[in-house]
């Protein structure tokens, strides 16, 4: 009975110890893994932090030049109607001028109609 005791002992340990053994390896493995794939999450965030404000940039670009494109829209616009607004004032100016000189012949006239 005594060597099957010890046969039985000696066969909980070995298996006891290599579970042991086995825990301690695996758990180093594991936190291994775990650390490679932090790191590979934080670069790969990294690597979309970059993308996303690459992208910000180009919207921003965009919307200036946009703008840009807009104001000169939007400024030759205002020239032109500048333009026709001054050419009508030139256009009224000489109506102005041509009715202020038929209003003279006809007053003209009818001061010489009264004196007859």
């Amino acid at each position: 009975m005594d060597l099957y005791q010890i046969i039985i002992t000696m066969i909980g340990y070995l298996f006891g110890a290599g579970g042991l053994v086995f825990w301690f390896l695996e758990r180093r493995k594991f936190n291994a893994e775990v650390a490679a794939t932090l790191e590979s999450v934080q670069a790969t965030k990294i690597e979309n932090d970059v993308k996303l404000s690459e992208h910000y940039r180009e919207i921003l670009d965009d919307l200036k030049k946009r703008y840009e494109d807009r104001y000169q829209e939007y400024e030759t616009m205002m020239n032109n109607k500048i333009r026709i607004l001054k050419d009508e004032i030139t256009l009224l100016r000489k109506q102005v001028k041509s009715l202020k000189g038929e209003l003279k012949e006809k007053e003209e006239r009818i001061k010489e109609l009264s004196v007859k």
